[in-house]
C-alpha cells in the first residue's frame, strides 16, 4: 500500500570526486527527508549560509567512513574533498525529485 507521509530519513550513494583518483569514491549518507514547502525554504536559504551548515540540515549521518559522523567530521569532509558539497546536495535532489530517471 502507498503511503502518503513519508519515512523521517533515507539513505543514499554518493559519488564523491577524489583529487587525483581515476574514479569517484562512494559514501552512503543517511538523509533527512524534507517536503516541498522545506525543499524551498531550505533552497533558499543556500546562498546566505556555509556548505557545512547548510549540508547538516539534510545530512545525519554515514557508513563506511574512518570517523563517526559528527559536525566537525562533516566539515572536515568538504574541507579536504571541494567536490563534495556539491555531490552531496545533487544526490539529495535528485531523490527528492519526482523527476527520477532509470539508467
Amino acid at each position: 500500500m502507498f503511503k502518503l507521509d513519508q519515512n523521517r530519513t533515507f539513505k543514499a550513494k554518493v559519488p564523491i570526486p577524489v583529487p587525483g583518483a581515476s574514479k569517484d569514491a562512494i559514501l552512503e549518507f543517511d538523509f533527512i527527508f524534507k517536503d516541498r514547502d522545506q525543499i524551498k525554504d531550505f533552497m533558499e536559504s543556500l546562498p546566505s549560509r556555509e556548505d557545512d551548515e547548510s549540508l547538516q540540515e539534510i545530512v545525519c549521518g554515514w557508513k563506511d567512513v574512518d570517523a563517526e559522523f559528527s559536525p566537525e567530521s562533516f566539515t572536515k569532509l568538504l574541507k579536504n574533498y571541494p567536490g563534495a558539497a556539491r555531490a552531496i546536495l545533487d544526490k539529495y535532489l535528485a531523490e527528492v525529485s519526482v523527476s527520477k530517471t532509470k539508467n
